[in-house]
């Protein structure tokens, strides 16, 4: 009886501290990603996001308001565009970016180089013309 009422009386510390547990152990990686050989450095991986960023925001605002294009379409030209942009291979910004996101220290010097990069465009004099010119 005694067992049952502590139970009870803690059901959800006891459960709140099991889904904490839970997640924690949830967060670690199972699966070591090696170093890909064609890894692309921090610099090129920040300036292709702030690129890929800014292919996004245009297609989700042309692709959503144009019926006639497809989702997966856009998607498939935005990889060409960058692929071509900066002379990659077809998967080597995939694994990159797999790469820098399971290495958060590191990705994180990433991100900043992407938002550095972005920041500059917008504040940059033709800030318009830089945005046309990657559509």
């Amino acid at each position: 009886m005694m067992k049952l009422y502590f139970i009870n009386q803690y059901k959800y510390t006891i459960l709140i501290c099991g889904l904490c547990f839970m997640s924690l152990l949830s967060c670690q990686s199972k699966l070591d990603i090696p170093k890909p050989k064609d890894l692309l450095s921090e610099h090129q991986m920040g300036q292709v996001l702030a690129d890929i960023l800014l292919l996004q925001n245009y297609s989700d605002n042309t692709v959503s308001s144009d019926s006639t294009l497809s989702i997966q379409d856009f998607q498939n030209a935005i990889t060409d565009v960058i692929n071509q942009k900066y002379q990659l291979k077809d998967s080597q910004a995939f694994y990159s970016y797999r790469y820098y996101v399971k290495n958060p220290d590191i990705f994180l010097r990433v991100i900043k180089i992407s938002q550095d990069t972005l920041q500059g465009l917008f504040n940059s004099k033709d800030s318009v013309s830089a945005v046309k010119s990657v559509e």
